[in-house]
């Protein structure tokens, strides 16, 4: 039997032994990964043109804030959320008429 390589890229230079153990969890991610995006690749189920955020869902949060908090809540959010490519997404802002917090029975801005 003949071994190659290093057991630890990053630890220190041991010999390979034909019993050397190696972690799958890390080589996984890689191998099965790549396997299954080249499958449907194949199957024409994916383009690998495609920008990234295709591939992920879209995610709604909504958030009632006092009226003298909503600029910058919205700055918050903006600086969190900008990636400079597509699908960073849109803010909406909405007057509330009326909240009621059921738990408590508060209404309005308590209920905030």
């Amino acid at each position: 039997n003949f071994t190659y390589g290093s057991p630890a890229p990053l630890g220190p230079n041991l010999p390979m032994q034909p019993t050397t153990r190696f972690d799958m969890a890390s080589l996984t991610k890689v191998t099965a990964t790549t396997t299954l995006v080249m499958i449907m690749y194949q199957n024409g189920d994916i383009s690998l043109d495609e920008p990234v955020v295709s591939f992920l869902p879209k995610l709604k949060i909504e958030v009632a804030v006092p009226s003298e908090l909503v600029d910058a809540v919205i700055e918050a959010i903006a600086a969190a959320a900008k990636t400079g490519k597509i699908g960073d997404g849109k803010i909406f802002v909405l007057d509330v008429e009326r909240a009621l917090r059921i738990r408590t029975g508060e209404t309005d801005s308590q209920a905030l």
